[in-house]
């Protein structure tokens, strides 16, 4: 004869609080916060920063991607821009374009910046568009240097 075990309380209550929580009412997840235009406003992800070491100014993304800041050793802010208003486009593959990338800019688009006459010391950035580029480290204005 098989004898019967017995189970402790505690099996039956986790797996029915378990149950319970899977059916019990959820608030509605946030939504996506509107922009000034009306449209959806890209999600939120983690800052991006990168730090010049000769300046010690820090160029900050912040987790919209769609804003860029400069802030020296001090923590002032020098300058505060929207990059992603500097683009042609503004959509990619229907959704807004962010910045994807903020750091040392290649040498060859040093020389380029120099083939145009423009004197200053500048950034790379990326765009989720595949559209990369410089930004001006003194006024944060954008120099496109094309696309993929």
């Amino acid at each position: 004869m098989m004898r019967k075990r017995h189970m402790p309380a505690f099996y039956f209550c986790g797996f029915f609080g378990i149950c319970a929580a899977a059916l019990a009412p959820r608030e509605a997840s946030p939504q996506s916060p509107q922009d000034d235009k009306g449209g959806k406003s890209p999600p939120i992800e983690k800052p991006l920063t990168y730090r010049v070491e000769k300046s010690n100014v820090v160029f900050y993304v912040e987790g919209n991607r769609q804003y860029l800041a400069a802030i020296d050793k001090e923590g002032k802010v020098l300058w505060h821009r929207s990059v992603v208003d500097q683009l042609r486009s503004k959509e990619w593959l229907g959704k807004p374009v962010r910045i994807t990338f903020v750091g040392k800019a290649h040498d060859w688009m040093f020389e380029v910046m120099k083939e145009r006459g423009k004197k200053g010391e500048y950034i790379g950035i990326a765009f989720s568009n595949r559209e990369g580029g410089v930004i001006d480290q003194s006024d944060g204005s954008y120099t496109s240097m094309g696309n993929d």
